[in-house]
């Protein structure tokens, strides 16, 4: 990968990305967003999975968790979540980032993944112990279960679900940024009928 470039492959079976990409801000701020007419774009440059338009309202309450098939050409990598509440298409204004609400997040370094305690997981949260990490077996595809903080929400009929996912975050929308602009490969996510990655929400039935 030459200097100032950045290459993404999507097929049926996955989505590949390289990092850092030359259009993130860096180290101004604002770590993964882009800057487009003066102002930042929080997805522009990063993974994001949109359901369509809801035809009814849906309440979610309670944990929930990321299922994830991925790989990387790296010994380590990071996963950055989002849960997002995307506004219906007839309140966004042409031009401008998507209008969204950033709901809750997750968090997981692919070197924790082995450091699970089965015993002390719950179906939607996944308890790691983090105390000994072991680097992953570069290209191979490993299935990683991301807690997502609990979150109340109802998603509003005409409304998007949509998950945001990269490497990094960015402290112009994630409190506590984690930005540092140090790492270089490429992740793949896999999200075919084999490797069927796919995030659990706690949809409560309608009243």
């Amino acid at each position: 990968m030459a200097a100032g470039e950045t290459k993404a492959m999507v097929t049926p079976a996955a989505t590949s990305y390289d990092y850092p990409d030359p259009d993130w801000s860096h180290f101004s701020g604002l770590g993964t967003a882009v800057m487009e007419d003066g102002v930042p774009n929080p997805v522009r440059k990063i993974l994001t999975f949109t359901s369509e338009p809801l035809p009814d309202d849906v309440e979610v309450i309670g944990s929930i968790v990321l299922n994830l098939w991925a790989s990387s050409d790296q010994t380590d990598t990071d996963f950055f979540v989002r849960l997002t509440d995307q506004l219906p298409d007839g309140e966004q204004v042409p031009g401008m980032p998507p209008r969204a609400r950033m709901l809750t997040r997750g968090w997981l370094k692919a070197s924790h993944a082995c450091t699970k305690d089965e015993a002390k997981s719950l179906p939607y949260r996944p308890y790691y112990r983090h105390d000994s990490p072991k680097p992953i077996e570069p290209d191979k595809i490993y299935k990683f279960e991301i807690e997502v903080w609990a979150t109340a929400c109802c998603f509003l009929k005409g409304h998007r679900i949509r998950v945001d996912l990269a490497c990094y975050d960015s402290n112009a929308f994630d409190f506590g940024g984690h930005y540092y602009g140090l790492k270089v490969g490429r992740d793949t996510v896999y999200h075919d009928k084999d490797h069927p990655s796919h995030i659990v929400l706690p949809v409560i039935p309608p009243r």
